[in-house]
């Protein structure tokens, strides 16, 4: 079984949209798995378990990035398709079972919407996978005790929490 996961070229997109990628490895523990994202995103996906193959693609003038990455992925047939990013290209892929998520900004949290459209209830909360090294080199670089990290700003303002949050915090 392949399981191909189309995704977000930005990193934080990318890890909100792990924990349907996790419930799918999880259901499917004999799948193969092709995760296809952006250059930014592709570390989030890079300790997978069940990771055949990594697609990283980079943004072109005129949508070129799809018709590239159409190519890559059309000469096989894919068990599933989820495309999380709605790039249409997931019709042109023969396919068992195809769920293309619809994206854009809508008010809600994007995980719930993500695990709505897939008919996971609950939503499945995003993981990080990781191995034995890099739990090592952070508990390196962070020693014991509570860590707090802020992520200060995003691309778009509905993202990014106002000033006077942080102050208060």
């Amino acid at each position: 079984m392949r399981i191909l996961f189309i995704t977000s070229s930005r990193i934080g997109d990318a890890v909100i949209s792990c924990g349907i990628l996790e419930r799918l490895r999880l259901e499917n523990p004999r799948a193969r798995f092709t995760v296809a994202c952006g250059v930014v995103a592709a570390g989030v996906f890079a300790r997978m378990p069940g990771l055949e193959q990594l697609i990283v693609f980079e943004k072109e003038g005129f949508d070129l990035h799809w018709l590239r990455l159409w190519t890559r992925l059309v000469g096989r047939f894919w068990s599933q398709v989820v495309d999380v990013r709605s790039s249409g290209i997931s019709f042109f892929l023969a396919a068992g079972r195809r769920k293309i998520l619809k994206g854009g900004r809508r008010p809600g949290r994007r995980y719930e919407q993500l695990g709505a459209a897939m008919g996971f209830s609950p939503a499945p909360l995003p993981v990080a996978w990781t191995a034995p090294a890099d739990d090592a080199k952070a508990a390196a670089l962070l020693g014991e005790g509570v860590v707090i990290g802020l992520g200060p700003t995003a691309n778009w303002a509905g993202k990014i929490w106002p000033p006077e949050r942080f102050v208060a915090l």
